[in-house]
C-alpha cells in the first residue's frame, strides 16, 4: 500500500467467511482447547476501506470505536463468565 502508516503494527483485513478455508492441523497434545488452526485465504482482493491498522488511531471517531479493546474484552469475558467486572 502507498504511504502506509502502519509503521511496525501489523494491518488486519475482513473479508466475508466464505472467501475463507480454516485448515484443521494442529494436533498437539494440550493445544486442542485453543481451536488454533491455519487460516487460508487464496485470490481474495481486500478493498482498503475493509482493513485496519490493529494498534493505530481509529479510522471511525465515535466514543464505541475509541473505547481501549483490551479493556473491552476483559469486561466482556468477564461478564459472560458471571464474575462481577471490578470499577
Amino acid at each position: 500500500m502507498e504511504d502506509d502508516p502502519s509503521g511496525d503494527l501489523p494491518r488486519v483485513a475482513v473479508m466475508p467467511a466464505e472467501k475463507v478455508t480454516i485448515r484443521p492441523n494442529w494436533d498437539v497434545i494440550g493445544l486442542q482447547g485453543t481451536g488454533s488452526h491455519d487460516v487460508v485465504v487464496n485470490d481474495v482482493i481486500v478493498p482498503e476501506e475493509w482493513t485496519l491498522i490493529r494498534g493505530g488511531p481509529p479510522t471511525l471517531d465515535r466514543p464505541i470505536y475509541r473505547y481501549p479493546a483490551v479493556a473491552f474484552r476483559r469486561r466482556m469475558l468477564l461478564l459472560a463468565s458471571g464474575l462481577r467486572v471490578p470499577q
